[in-house]
């Protein structure tokens, strides 16, 4: 799910170049708002999240688990929304946190972005 739908399109542009156009779901829209709508899709094996500063809204963390989705990679530039959002996918959803890195994709500034995998 991504908002922008110029990144959408490129997102289904390189997984048909990589031929992985069928392994591959790409849906344009706010995920915390748009996600219930999707409740017929299987449950995938990776989800990845990437929400703003603020992090997930409660009944999105609720969505994603419902989805049920074997791994989810969250990443984020907000470490405390991070660290908030994995509790609760945690405590109400089974995941645990199996890996955390820190990258750097802004040099010469102090903002990184952090990268978590999560898995049943």
């Amino acid at each position: 799910f991504e908002i922008v739908s110029e990144a959408v399109e490129d997102a289904r542009k390189n997984a048909q170049d990589n031929m992985l156009a069928d392994k591959a779901s790409f849906f344009e829209g706010d995920l915390s708002s748009i996600l219930s709508d999707y409740k017929h899709l299987p449950p995938p094996d990776i989800l990845i999240t990437d929400p703003p500063r603020n992090g997930m809204p409660g009944q999105c963390v609720a969505d994603i688990i419902r989805l049920g989705a074997s791994s989810v990679i969250y990443v984020s530039c907000n470490i405390a929304t991070q660290q908030r959002d994995i509790q609760l996918l945690a405590s109400l959803g089974g995941y645990k946190l199996k890996e955390v890195h820190a990258v750097d994709m802004f040099p010469n500034t102090p903002h990184l972005e952090c990268v978590a995998l999560l898995q049943k």
